[in-house]
């Protein structure tokens, strides 16, 4: 038996990307996860790490309507890499999480189909060009 879960809990770095390929339509977010702790010094330390998450179908509808820059969110899902070729026709590889189930972090006050207000959240990096949604 093998197992693919992602499990994550963070903020929007941008507004979703919404998009309509072919007869579906598909939204990719970014979400930062953080995490904090003091080093040997007892100086805090913090990395955030970064999280392309794709949505399909209906999914992709909600979370393009009730999500944007700096909006909680919890997202269950599985790890897939795509291959493509960049504009130089280089081999490049794309790891993302494939969301199965998404709603609002526990504690947020907040259930799923609320909308969601404007929360304090780490700035996305800016994604290159040459990447293929």
């Amino acid at each position: 038996m093998s197992v693919n879960i992602q499990i994550i809990e963070g903020f929007l770095g941008q507004d979703p990307d919404y998009k309509v390929v072919g007869d579906t339509t598909v939204c990719k977010i970014s979400v930062a996860t953080s995490e904090r702790w003091k080093d040997k010094k007892g100086e805090k330390q913090e990395k955030t790490e970064w999280h392309e998450v794709n949505f399909w179908g209906k999914d992709a509808d909600n979370i393009n309507k009730l999500f944007k820059k700096g909006s909680a969110i919890f997202v269950m899902g599985r790890t897939e890499t795509r291959t493509y070729e960049d504009k130089e026709g280089i081999k490049r590889y794309r790891t993302s999480v494939r969301a199965d189930k998404w709603s609002y972090p526990s504690g947020s006050g907040r259930k799923e189909g609320d909308s969601p207000g404007r929360e304090e959240g780490p700035s996305a990096p800016s994604s290159g060009d040459d990447i293929p949604f």
